[in-house]
C-alpha cells in the first residue's frame, strides 16, 4: 500500500471529523498500528483541529453557568420569557414513547460542519494567495518582456535610420583618426555638403567618463566652429555644416563648450 496516497485521499480528515464509516474507521485504525507516518498524519490533523477550535472560541456569558444550573435544579427554566409547553394528553392504552434528544449529536455534526468549513476556507485562502503570487509572477514577465521588446524596437530603429543615412546619394565619408595618445581609436563621420547635413558614429571608440562628452569640431577657414556634442547611438546628426576643411573630435565637459579643449583632441580628419 502506497501510504502517502492514503493520506493524501482524505480519510484522515473524515476520521478526526467523525465523518468516516465504520469500515474506514476500522481500517485507518489497523493501519495506524503498521504506519508511524499515519499516526502522525492522524495527530497533526487533531493539533488542527484543536487550533483552530481555541482561535475561533466564543466565551460564554458569565450567568450562563448559574442559569444552567439552576434550570437542572429544577429552580428556573433557561428562558423564563418562553411560554410553558404543556405535553399533549394520550390515551392510556396508545403506548407513546417520545424520541430520545438528538441534542448532542446536532451539536456534534454542527461543530463538524463548522470545522470543515473553517479547513476548506483556510484551503480557499492559500490557494487564493498561491494563484495571487502566480498572476503577480507573470505581470512582472509582461512588464520584462514588454521592456525587452521596446528594447528591441529602438535598436531596430537606430540601425534603420544608420541604413537610411548610408544610402544617400551625396553623402561623403570622412574617417576620423585618432591623435597623439589616442592612435589607434577611431569615429566616422557622413556629410552632405549640398544639404549640409552631418551624421556621427563614434561607437567603436570607448564610452566618455563620467561627466564629459565627446563635442564635434568644424574647422572653417582655420577655426574651430561647434557642431554639437555626441549623444551615444549608432548614428547621430549633428549640427549642420555647410562648408568645413577638417572635422575633429575632443573631449569636453558634459554639455559642451564654447571652445574647443585641443589638448583633449582625440579624433580628427580631413573633408579631402
Amino acid at each position: 500500500m502506497n501510504i502517502q496516497e492514503y493520506i493524501s485521499s482524505g480519510i484522515v480528515e473524515a476520521y478526526v471529523l467523525g465523518l468516516a464509516t465504520e469500515s474506514e474507521v476500522q481500517e485507518l485504525r489497523q493501519l495506524m498500528l503498521q504506519y508511524p507516518e499515519l499516526r502522525a498524519a492522524v495527530q497533526e490533523q487533531e493539533d488542527v483541529l484543536v487550533r483552530y477550535a481555541q482561535q475561533n472560541a466564543i466565551a460564554p456569558p458569565p450567568q450562563l453557568r448559574q442559569t444552567i444550573w439552576e434550570a437542572l435544579q429544577g429552580e428556573k427554566s433557561l428562558d423564563e420569557s418562553q411560554p410553558t409547553i404543556v405535553e399533549p394528553a394520550y390515551p392510556a392504552t396508545e403506548k407513546w414513547h417520545r424520541p430520545a434528544p438528538r441534542r448532542p449529536y446536532a451539536l456534534a455534526a454542527s461543530l463538524a460542519l463548522l470545522i470543515a468549513s473553517g479547513l476548506a476556507n483556510l484551503w480557499l485562502l492559500n490557494n487564493n494567495q498561491q494563484k495571487n503570487t502566480e498572476i503577480a509572477g507573470l505581470k512582472q514577465s509582461q512588464r520584462v518582456l514588454a521592456r525587452e521588446k521596446n528594447e528591441a524596437l529602438a535598436a531596430v530603429e537606430k540601425t534603420n535610420e544608420s541604413l537610411r543615412v548610408l544610402s544617400l546619394p551625396r553623402l561623403q565619408k570622412i574617417s576620423l583618426a585618432g591623435v597623439g595618445a589616442h592612435e589607434g581609436q577611431y569615429g566616422l563621420l557622413y556629410w552632405d555638403k549640398a544639404s549640409g547635413d552631418v551624421f556621427l558614429d563614434l561607437s567603436p571608440m570607448p564610452q566618455a567618463p563620467a561627466g564629459k562628452q565627446y563635442q564635434l569640431w568644424a574647422i572653417i577657414d582655420g577655426k574651430p566652429v561647434d557642431a554639437g556634442v555626441y549623444i551615444p547611438g549608432s548614428m547621430a546628426r549633428m549640427k549642420t555644416i555647410a562648408r568645413a576643411e577638417m572635422f575633429a573630435i575632443t573631449m569636453e565637459k558634459e554639455g559642451g563648450s564654447p571652445v574647443p579643449t585641443l589638448d583633449q583632441m582625440v579624433v580628427a580628419g580631413k573633408t579631402s
